[in-house]
């Protein structure tokens, strides 16, 4: 496991690609990563109007960020304690109740 800090995500990442992997998988997990630290700033910066949902956010950040994505970066944005899940729920568009999240103390102040 890799522990070096990347200064575009809030938590020490994984290698994304292994040293026997072609050059093409390389390249392609290096841009993963450029596009994760970007959807967390898109979604933190979304989380800056108040608590949202994924769907809500999605809407927040033009749709630049689908729902999925955002629904995939909660947990690592929750482990980095800069957003929390809350007690409320919101429906989504197929009328399912979806978890929504807050900005933390440290989601605020980054």
């Amino acid at each position: 496991m890799n522990t070096n800090r990347d200064p575009g995500l809030p938590f020490n990442s994984d290698r994304l690609a292994r040293s026997s992997d072609p050059a093409t998988s390389k390249a392609a997990a290096g841009s993963a990563k450029k596009m994760r630290g970007a959807h967390f700033s898109l979604i933190l910066t979304a989380l800056e109007d108040g608590p949202g949902s994924a769907e809500e956010v999605s809407v927040r950040t033009g749709g630049t960020v689908d729902r999925v994505q955002v629904a995939k970066r909660w947990k690592e944005l929750e482990d980095a304690g800069l957003v929390r899940r809350l007690e409320e729920t919101a429906r989504n568009r197929n009328g399912r109740q979806a978890h929504r999240y807050e900005l933390t103390e440290g989601g605020r102040e980054r």
